[in-house]
């Protein structure tokens, strides 16, 4: 088990899944790792917004991995680094994230891949 202190004073938990314990003790699941690459499950309206349609990850997470997979009812978003020129970087509440755009990640129905494979 990795434990990484945030900016914000939360802790990273890396053990099978990554846990973020806040200074409340409060612990929201962020996923897992398996082999090179970061999975996430996600609503759809986790998205942000401005200034472009995009994904973030924590930067102490994006820099063990290849690859981000975020799966959403609707969608499963795949970005393998390095895929863009210019990584954008934020800190929010005290975390530092980067700013993956939509653009840069391929994209796959997950409503038609369910339909295609359930009439096989």
């Amino acid at each position: 088990m990795e434990k990484i202190t945030l900016l914000s004073g939360s802790e990273l938990v890396f053990d099978k899944h990554i846990t973020l314990v806040d200074k409340n003790n409060n612990k929201t699941n962020l996923g897992f790792i398996t082999g090179d690459t970061y999975f996430k499950n996600e609503k759809e309206s986790g998205k942000l917004k401005r200034p472009t349609l995009a994904w973030t990850v924590l930067m102490e997470i994006y820099e063990k991995v290849n690859r981000v997979v975020y799966v959403t009812d609707k969608y499963t978003y795949t970005f393998d680094k390095p895929a863009h020129d210019n990584p954008i970087i934020r800190t929010y509440q005290g975390e530092r994230k980067i700013v993956i755009p939509i653009k840069n990640f391929k994209v796959e129905d997950n409503v038609k891949e369910a339909s295609t494979s359930s009439q096989g």
